[in-house]
């Protein structure tokens, strides 16, 4: 249907110059409301040449981004199809990756040092961003640590996975050493710069009201599950949409010091990460 309108003119238009299939394509991309529509306007622009490379780009960075959006798996093909991929292309696979917790993102992270973005600043910032929304603060240190060059946004966003993960004492390091190789304290204030410590323990919790409500325990039968079929030293990770209570943060505790496995759970507040027995947020979250 879509490869029909594009290439039919309006019966109402009479005009001797020929369809302009790239603003029909983009004009009906941006009416797209499902996949199945998406794939009609990703093949006819296979189909079809543009003089342009530079919108030829911009009409896949759009097909990449609804895609991503939807189905992350037609989002790699498409992104594969692509043969001058730019940062800005690499930044929306990652985003889509980091938002659904994509398993690939290890393998992800290789092929874009395979193509030589080892030292592209934008893209690292999204790789710390990425892997600390992805439960993995390790990897997202060793992406800062590598980086050849930082900038203020480097800074913040491991700062904030620091605080994420309730490495409080640690974040509050990356602050002063910050402050110290890069700015004047009073000149941070001028820039809007403020670190986000709003999940810091001496924060009230203003969930608590709801914690009686989460009797089902949901991530004690993951954890099980996570034990039963995983080899022995592979990290437990658990994502869940509401938060830990009380008593499952407790058990989850005893489990990774009696199985001595490392337990990472994702609830709607931020990471608890256990090991021997103790979690990052220090019982208090």
């Amino acid at each position: 249907m879509v490869l029909g309108v594009i290439q039919s003119p309006p019966p109402h238009i009479v005009t001797s110059k020929p369809p302009n299939h790239y603003n029909l394509l983009l004009q009906h991309l941006n009416e797209c409301k499902d996949m199945s529509q998406l794939k009609q306007i990703h093949a006819l622009s296979l189909r079809s040449t543009f003089p342009n490379q530079p919108t030829t780009l911009f009409l896949y960075s759009r097909i990449l981004h609804f895609s991503s959006l939807h189905d992350l798996n037609y989002a790699y093909r498409v992104f594969d199809q692509i043969d001058n991929r730019n940062s800005f292309m690499w930044n929306i696979l990652i985003r889509a990756c980091a938002q659904s917790q994509s398993a690939h993102r290890k393998q992800a992270h290789a092929h874009l040092l395979k193509l030589g973005f080892q030292s592209d600043i934008y893209i690292n910032n999204s790789l710390i961003h990425f892997y600390a929304s992805c439960g993995s603060l390790e990897s997202a240190k060793n992406v800062f640590d590598k980086m050849p060059q930082r900038s203020l946004v480097s800074w913040n966003a491991m700062i904030d996975a620091f605080v994420l993960f309730g490495e409080f004492e640690t974040a509050l390091q990356f602050f002063v050493q910050f402050q110290q190789q890069f700015f004047e304290p009073d000149g941070l204030d001028s820039m809007g710069y403020k670190p986000d410590y709003s999940q810091a323990p001496m924060v009230d919790d203003l969930n608590t009201s709801k914690r009686d409500t989460l009797r089902l325990h949901s991530e004690r039968l993951a954890i099980a599950l996570g034990l039963l079929n995983l080899k022995p030293g592979m990290p437990i990770r658990i994502f869940k949409n509401l938060r830990v209570c009380d008593d499952c943060h407790k058990v989850t505790g005893l489990i990774s010091e009696i199985f001595n496995v490392e337990i990472i759970v994702r609830d709607r507040v931020r990471f608890h990460h256990f090991k021997d027995g103790s979690c990052s947020c220090m019982d208090y979250w």
